[in-house]
């Protein structure tokens, strides 16, 4: 609707439309500030600077000196790399893009699950429906940034197979996996969920958030098929087509169960439930209520709300100690190494084959925080049951997997300490206008809301004032005077009649006296302006109105303290023809 004063709402449209730049995403474009501590807080956050010192500020070396000295890192998102070296595939966490690999081609169909993410969720597939074929994210808006839309993160698994829809079926095994997401359900994911949020981390243990700790385990291989050396894929002779996972000439077999406990990929921990520093707490009753909760070292917060939200973290308890990997926190390693046991280019038997900084992501959900009690948590029927089969299967994680936003995949800086200073890490999206019950309080002491509930937002004109009388504005702009057309040939747009001529003068201030002389000094015109007309229009006659001569005239533009402008014109005036009247 319109409101007036030439103020206009409009809907937002889909996120995954392909109509809002960036994917609406506020905080994407590279360069964009999105994390701050003490040291940038002073530098950038705490100050009220221009874009344009902003933009000075974070192309400096101090800037990338300050980030660069933060005790927690992102992890890079490396694109297309694993297509000529395979484990290096967990290093393309972000599946930004336009990489797709199609089912019905036979040199392509094992790598369609790598492929980037669609519309629907799932990777892009040439041969499917619209939402299908087309990406989610094709400009990569979202790969290397803090936090990631879920959506767009890796699914792969270890020991996953897959099949092409050849004539001849092509029948496929992931021998790498990395993946952070579990690998369904992400058709019941939306951009349009995501709100803007702020991850803190932080010393201060009465501000961190309980939260479930999932296992990111990966599967172990052994190769049973013919022969000392493994395939990945079907050859016919080694692996024969057609042949998959429920066959009983299936070459490989997968054990899942490869978690501390006999944990398998996404299952909750099975270790008992921890205090803030690791300890057993001896909380819960029942699978998955007295095991596989910690605490994640900070909270969330929906910036547009003022709610704080859920969140789930993970480690790769097959990993164990040397990799932070088992204890049920949130203390990732310092590095993003890829530890190979077989070497390059072989297909290792261990679990371990893949580690990425010890496997902990965090998972920051858009359910509201409701406690330190697990048993309030939201979703805490989903994670619990009378044992695996009820709780946390398939179906369950369907009803908690639409609710993740964002997914931070980070490391910390081995020279720094861990927590030695408040992170605060930012996610900004483009949202519709509309009430939002759990807006801010305006008043602590009453239950009144800000704008009664609705956005409120705080602008100022600084930067696109009108700024009067300013001395080097004056100055500047007499760089913009200029006298058109240039040359004149016999004729110009500004004449109204056949005995008309005419030259403007433009960009004028507005007290200025204007000087027109020929090349050998002599004046031939003045004029001096005093008004808000920002051009004088010239008729091509001197003081005495009498029309000039052709050739090559000075034309001198005094303002005053503002200085003065020299321009060079010349002019080739057509005869007065007195017979065509």
């Amino acid at each position: 609707p319109d409101w007036g004063l030439g103020v206009t709402f409009k809907a937002v449209p889909s996120l995954e439309s392909g109509q809002v730049d960036n994917l609406g995403c506020l905080s994407c474009p590279q360069g964009t500030p999105v994390v701050s501590n003490p040291f940038l807080d002073e530098l950038f956050w705490d100050l009220n600077l221009s874009s344009q010192e902003m933009l000075d500020l974070t192309q400096s070396a101090e800037w990338s000196d300050a980030i660069d000295n933060l005790w927690i890192q992102s992890v890079p998102d490396i694109d297309d790399v694993w297509q000529f070296v395979p484990f290096l595939r967990p290093l393309d966490w972000v599946r930004s893009g336009t990489n797709s690999f199609s089912q019905s081609d036979g040199v392509l169909a094992p790598y369609h699950s790598y492929g980037d993410i669609s519309v629907n969720g799932n990777p892009l597939d040439p041969a499917g429906t619209s939402d299908q074929q087309n990406p989610l994210d094709p400009n990569g808006v979202h790969e290397n940034q803090w936090l990631v839309p879920y959506k767009l993160v890796s699914s792969d698994y270890k020991g996953r197979d897959s099949e092409s829809t050849t004539a001849n079926v092509i029948n496929s095994i992931d021998t790498v996996g990395g993946g952070l997401a579990w690998y369904e359900w992400k058709t019941e994911c939306t951009l349009d969920n995501l709100n803007s949020v702020d991850v803190v981390l932080t010393q201060d243990k009465t501000l961190w958030t309980r939260c479930p700790v999932l296992d990111m385990s990966e599967a172990t291989l052994e190769w049973i098929g013919p022969g000392d050396i493994p395939v990945d894929q079907s050859n016919g002779p080694l692996w024969p087509f057609g042949v998959d996972e429920d066959d009983s000439d299936y070459p490989w077999e997968v054990m899942y169960a490869t978690g501390e406990n006999g944990e398998e990929k996404w299952d909750l921990r099975l270790d008992p439930n921890v205090d803030k520093d690791g300890n057993e707490d001896q909380t819960g009753n029942g699978f998955n209520s007295d095991n596989g909760w910690g605490w994640f070292p900070g909270y969330a917060v929906d910036v547009s709300t003022g709610r704080r939200l859920n969140m789930m973290f993970s480690e790769n308890s097959s990993l164990g100690a040397e990799h932070n990997a088992d204890d049920m926190l949130f203390n990732p390693t310092p590095n993003t190494d890829i530890d190979l046991n077989g070497g390059a280019g072989s297909f290792s038997t261990a679990s371990n084959n893949v580690s990425l900084n010890g496997g902990h992501a965090v998972f920051i959900l858009d359910t509201e925080y409701a406690g330190d009690n697990q048993e309030d948590n939201p979703h805490y029927s989903s994670y619990t049951g009378s044992g695996e089969s009820t709780a946390w299967n398939p179906l369950r994680k369907k009803q908690v997997i639409p609710h993740i936003q964002w997914v931070g995949n980070w490391y910390p800086n081995p020279d720094k300490d861990w927590l030695s200073n408040e992170i605060v890490i930012r996610a900004r999206v483009q949202e519709g206008y509309g009430f939002r019950q759990f807006s801010v309080l305006a008043n602590e002491e009453s239950n009144a809301l800000v704008n009664n509930g609705y956005p409120y937002y705080k602008f100022n004109s600084s930067e696109i004032l009108t700024i009067l009388d300013d001395d080097q504005a004056k100055k500047d702009g007499l760089d913009q005077v200029n006298i058109v057309p240039n040359p004149y040939y016999g004729t110009s747009g500004y004449e109204e009649g056949q005995v008309d001529t005419k030259v403007k003068i433009t960009n004028l201030p507005r007290t200025c006296t204007i000087s027109i002389y020929t090349v050998n000094g002599n004046l031939v015109r003045q004029y001096s302006k005093d008004n808000d007309i920002s051009y004088w229009e010239w008729d091509l006659k001197n003081n005495y109105n009498i029309a000039i001569a052709s050739g090559i005239y000075i034309i001198h533009v005094d303002a005053g303290e503002a200085g003065e402008k020299v321009l060079k014109w010349f002019g080739a005036l057509r005869p007065v023809d007195l017979d065509s009247f």
